[in-house]
């Protein structure tokens, strides 16, 4: 019997999903049968023993005998050790058929139906359990991006789903070793989520401060143009005139380009239509997008 389904919240200890236990009860029964009469067999070993060390000390009872009422003894030991053994992997094995919630928790999936069989141990799942009021973001980041992050420093979180637009997570470990196909190394970042917004498998984009540059010049990504030998320029409005101006670029960040050189706060430059377009082109600006 499955008493959970996909979504539901568990508490630490409850019970998740009974199995079918008459098998396990019965050979319960006849462990804690067969450990009573090794009980009672090693009793009875210990009294024959000491009665024949008794009459021994008084010349009555061959040695024989008390050697043979020894030896019984200590194989009526070994043989309650063997029922107690036995008894506890059938109190292990019963205890199997009750599955609890090791942790409070959302069931986030369901491995198996009603009347399918399983053995109970951990190879075989019967639900997933997660803690989901914080969860952890794995990222395989570049080799030289590893080296500008610590363990610690925060990060700004996006995601697509309603309530994952504006989260943050912190940086708990950095992988020391970086794969040598991808050259990247894995990032993890633990994640608060109260509000369960974010789901097991879901996918969202990390961003972190790695250099911090005041009072830069920054103009959108597409007004940055390659040129045919490769290089970056922004085309400069001057009047009705867009001049090609060579950039040099700092930061770039999926909304911002930093240029460190070639234009200026308040220059006026081409956002779209400049592929193509010849340098001291004539154009007619319809709207202004200044540095």
């Amino acid at each position: 019997e499955l008493k959970v389904a996909e979504g539901d919240h568990v508490h630490a200890g409850e019970l998740v999903a009974p199995l079918d236990d008459p098998p396990f009860r019965d050979q319960l029964k006849q462990a804690e049968a067969a450990a009573a009469q090794a009980t009672a067999n090693l009793e009875n070993a210990k009294l024959n023993r000491a009665r024949n060390e008794t009459l021994f000390a008084r010349g009555i009872s061959a040695k024989k005998d008390l050697e043979d009422a020894r030896t019984q003894e200590r194989v009526a030991q070994a043989t309650l050790q063997q029922a107690e053994a036995a008894l506890s992997l059938a109190k292990l094995q019963l205890a199997r058929t009750e599955m609890h919630s090791p942790l409070d928790g959302t069931v986030v999936k369901r491995f198996v139906s009603m009347g399918e069989q399983v053995d109970g141990t951990a190879a075989q799942p019967v639900v997933e359990v997660a803690h989901l009021a914080e969860v952890e973001l794995l990222a395989n980041l570049p080799a030289p991006t590893l080296s500008r992050l610590h363990v610690g420093q925060v990060l700004s979180l996006i995601g697509d789903a309603p309530g994952t637009a504006d989260l943050q997570g912190r940086i708990v470990a950095i992988s020391q070793a970086v794969d040598p196909v991808s050259n990247a190394g894995l990032v993890r970042i633990r994640i608060a989520n109260p509000n369960g917004s974010l789901r097991l498998g879901m996918f969202v984009t990390a961003q972190a401060a790695i250099e911090t540059h005041t009072g830069a010049t920054v103009v959108p990504p597409q007004a940055v143009y390659l040129d045919e030998a490769g290089h970056r320029h922004v085309y400069r409005v001057e009047g009705d005139t867009a001049t090609a101006v060579a950039v040099q670029i700092g930061i770039e960040t999926p909304s911002q380009v930093e240029l460190l050189s070639g234009a200026k706060p308040g220059d006026t430059v081409v956002l779209t239509g400049g592929y193509g377009l010849a340098d001291k082109a004539k154009v007619r600006v319809q709207g202004e997008a200044k540095p």
